[in-house]
């Protein structure tokens, strides 16, 4: 190539990239941190501006910092005194926070916002002075999606522990409104209190998200914002703190609803003609249904097994109920009677069940769920931190048992205990339609990806066998067994 084609190569890919489309640079700046995208203002003229494009801000460490290892950097700051302490490290990351937030705020000039998230571990008592004027320029701009996510820890100076101050939801910010933007709210360690009495929830009035964790929330709350927000359909409440000892859910938008481990003695009756999807977390015993003909799909975490005969009755009035998830903890031998109900459409059943060390299992207690389930398809049983016990077997009468839809059953958290062999044996015989069974030592909890550390070498060296020994001359060739 000679020197005349090098220059001209060179002047032809120079910055060509500048001369994409505003819309096709936007979306690359889209996907930048906030650090370095307020490094492409220096690339050129034409990237002077562009950042400003940026439509949904995050604002938490990744996005400030860039990595953790400049996080680090202020642990090796020369004027850090040698008795540094984590609390003098975390304030000069939180002053540096701050800062960067309010550099950038400050300086974008950009027309709309679609989304605001600001997530930081720490209590929002330190942020408290600018949080209002940051969220203020959100709402101005049409924001349509916040997340305000805090921490309600404690935190610690010279061994003092020193109170959090939670941060107050400025209902005041959202007074002020051409016509209704806000379509997800999500609050962490915050205080949703009353509005203001002449207050008209306009910028609420398209809200469909709402998602509430470790928050305060008034007596009324359902009444004082659920009732205004008519298209909402996901609601999620997560260790929120009520002071009032019932409240009632009225949503007929409501298509999802999550409630997790609320206080005790706090009573929910829930009115949701049109939910599909429910978890719960908490004692059934404080959960009510008034209406809820549509619910597909339903998670429920019982704390004491004696809750668990309710289970039935409780479900079988959800005639389209097609997936039930069940976790619990077994203190005691669960003696579950046959039952009348019965949960017509199931087609998948998930239990989730951890028994402390020394308690004795007898796993046909199940049957009478199973029983409950005519059209059962698919059926999960998990043992959550298995322990192989010894001399625990139990003696019972599993009755009659027949089952003609079910195809494939999975149990996991195996590690060579007599019940999971026997169990397994009785199903095999009285399944008709099975297809395949796989007994694995690795077990999971309800929502989690990651699998959980067994007592796998006493699967390894005998029980695997031993399962094998028990099921090898009754597994039909129709029935695949994979044994893991």
């Amino acid at each position: 190539m000679t020197m005349d084609c090098k220059e001209q190569f060179r002047e032809y890919t120079k910055d060509r990239i500048s001369d994409l489309p505003d819309d096709v640079l936007s979306y690359i700046l889209s996907k930048l941190t906030i650090k370095d995208l307020l490094k492409t203002r220096i690339l050129s003229k034409r990237w002077l501006n562009l950042w400003e494009s940026r439509r949904n801000l995050n604002f938490d460490i990744p996005n400030m910092f860039g990595s953790a290892r400049e996080m680090l950097n202020f642990n090796t700051l020369p004027d850090m005194p040698e008795s540094n302490t984590k609390e003098l490290v975390m304030q000069r990351v939180r002053n540096e926070f701050v800062r960067r937030v309010d550099q950038f705020i400050q300086h974008f000039q950009g027309e709309k916002i679609d989304s605001f998230r600001l997530a930081f571990d720490l209590p929002a008592e330190h942020i408290n002075a600018n949080m209002d004027r940051w969220l203020s320029v959100a709402v101005a701009k049409g924001v349509e999606g916040i997340d305000l996510l805090f921490s309600n820890k404690p935190h610690f100076i010279d061994d003092r522990k020193i109170s959090v101050k939670e941060y107050e939801f400025p209902f005041n910010l959202f007074s002020e409104s051409d016509g209704p933007t806000l379509r997800h709210l999500s609050l962490k360690s915050s205080i949703l209190d009353h509005p203001p009495p002449d207050f008209d929830f306009v910028r609420f009035r398209n809200l469909r998200s709402l998602v509430l964790e470790e928050t305060t929330l008034p007596d009324d709350f359902p009444a004082c914002l659920l009732s205004r927000c008519s298209f909402l359909e996901e609601l999620s409440l997560r260790y929120c703190y009520f002071t009032n000892r019932t409240s009632i859910i009225v949503g007929p938008s409501l298509r999802s609803l999550e409630i997790i481990i609320l206080p005790y003695g706090v009573k929910f009756h829930i009115s949701a003609s049109n939910i599909t999807y429910l978890k719960y977390s908490g004692a059934l015993s404080d959960i009510s249904f008034i209406e809820a003909p549509q619910l597909i799909t339903s998670y429920f975490h019982a704390f004491y097994e004696r809750e668990i005969p309710c289970v039935l009755p409780q479900f079988a009035n959800f005639i389209r109920l097609e997936n039930l998830a069940l976790s619990f903890m077994l203190y005691k031998v669960v003696s579950l009677q046959r039952s009348s109900s019965s949960l017509k459409n199931l087609k998948q059943l998930d239990l989730f069940i951890e028994r402390p060390e020394w308690q004795k299992f007898d796993p046909f207690w199940i049957l009478n769920i199973l029983r409950a389930c005519p059209l059962l398809q698919k059926f999960s049983l998990m043992f959550l931190r298995p322990k192989p016990c010894v001399n625990m077997r139990e003696e019972s009468d599993p009755g009659a048992f027949t089952h003609n839809k079910l195809k494939v059953i999975e149990i996991g958290g195996c590690v060579g205990n007599w019940y999971e062999a026997e169990f397994v044996k009785y199903l095999v015989k009285h399944v008709k339609a099975l297809e395949s069974i796989t007994l694995s030592p690795f077990w999971r909890d309800y929502g989690k990806s990651e699998m959980g550390d067994a007592d796998i070498s006493s699967w390894v060296q005998s029980g695997r066998e031993m399962v094998r020994g028990i099921l090898r001359e009754e597994v039909s060739e129709q029935t695949h067994l994979r044994l893991l």
